[in-house]
């Protein structure tokens, strides 16, 4: 395995811990119990964890043409990540941002063609940990703009 696809391993290892509901979307049980973290303490771990693999992926020298594909397009997704997390800000301007992670995350697991007794208990867990989620939402978020305040009752 070259340096690039370990790299690139690290990342959706990290993706999966801080965003468990596109884990359970891309098949992966091992983060079926959760929801992610949005709050304050969270997005800067997310961050911090985003940048330390893009400075990773600088640092690689690539073999060939092929190797260096990918380490650009893996560095324009961590560069594109960090900015949507640092200037964007989406956890805090955007409730649908946390009602879309929530819903998504029990899609992926009711949509399961494979639906067993483990995806039901996944899908309690993450209903247990809804009230948590939501609270932290709720601090989070700074004055929405209402327009984007107005999308999250709607998908409600």
């Amino acid at each position: 395995m070259s340096a690039v696809d370990e790299l690139c391993r690290s990342y959706l290892d990290a993706r999966w811990h801080f965003d468990p509901s596109a884990a359970s979307a891309a098949g992966l049980t091992t983060h079926d119990d959760r929801l992610g973290r949005y709050d304050e303490a969270g997005v800067r771990e997310l961050t911090a964890a985003l940048r330390a693999l893009a400075g990773a992926a600088e640092e690689l020298d690539t073999a060939d043409q092929d190797e260096e594909i990918d380490r650009t397009a893996l560095l324009d997704e961590l560069r594109v990540a960090i900015f949507r997390f640092q200037h964007e800000q989406p956890h805090r301007r955007n409730p649908a941002f946390w009602l879309r992670h929530f819903f998504d995350g029990l899609h992926a697991l009711g949509a399961r063609p494979d639906a067993s007794e483990a995806t039901a208990a996944s899908v309690a867990a993450r209903l247990r940990d809804a009230p948590a989620f939501l609270d932290a939402a709720r601090d989070t978020m700074t004055e929405p703009p209402r327009v984007l305040s107005d999308s999250a009752l709607a998908m409600l």
